[in-house]
């Protein structure tokens, strides 16, 4: 036999493809929709903010802001925080242990990208201890591309921040590396286990 496929295995040239043939496509999930993209490579390079003194959600938004709009091309911050301020007018956004998730879908944006902010000493205009809703300690502040089906990314977030582990590891991170690892950490024990026949 002449050509490629001679230098390649016998069992190859018996069951592989024909040389030439282009990559089988990865497959999708049931349904179709693309995998989720992992949340660790949505953090912005510098994307964890630590702030010692208290301050208002607004400051904590404008300041995150600064470290997400240079992960982004083209987006200005004065555009996000215009849409940031019109999906705040639809209500909370608030998720539970603490943290608040200000998020807004932009035109233009790619992909998800996020900031991580920690309050040691909470936002002014949290709610005081004593309200039901537990204060904010946590800002994660994500911009999306528009047209997205689900939730998506929020409910990601929503799911690792429910993660006691993974929140342990937020608080005591001191960098966007050690968020990253946290974050890939908690994808993995979400990651079904493997059949007994693949291993």
């Amino acid at each position: 036999m002449n050509g490629p496929d001679a230098r390649l295995p016998w069992w190859r040239r018996l069951f592989g493809p024909p040389a030439g043939t282009p990559p089988a496509r990865v497959p999708t999930p049931l349904g179709g929709a693309p995998a989720a993209a992992p949340l660790a490579s949505m953090l912005a390079p510098d994307g964890l903010v630590t702030w010692d003194e208290p301050l208002t959600r607004d400051e904590a938004v404008r300041t995150l802001l600064a470290h997400v709009v240079p992960a982004v091309p083209g987006l200005t911050a004065a555009d996000a925080l215009r849409q940031l301020h019109e999906r705040d007018a639809l209500g909370p956004t608030a998720i539970g242990e603490g943290i608040d998730l200000p998020h807004a879908r932009i035109d233009g944006v790619l992909r998800p990208v996020f900031a991580i902010g920690r309050t040691r000493a909470g936002l002014t205009d949290s709610p005081p201890p004593e309200a039901p809703q537990t204060p904010i300690e946590v800002v994660w502040l994500l911009i999306l591309p528009p047209g997205g089906a689900g939730l998506g990314p929020t409910a990601q977030v929503a799911r690792a921040c429910r993660d006691r582990p993974f929140r342990a590891a937020l608080r005591e991170a001191t960098s966007a590396d050690d968020v990253r690892a946290a974050l890939a950490r908690w994808a993995l024990a979400q990651a079904p286990p493997a059949a007994p026949w693949s291993t």
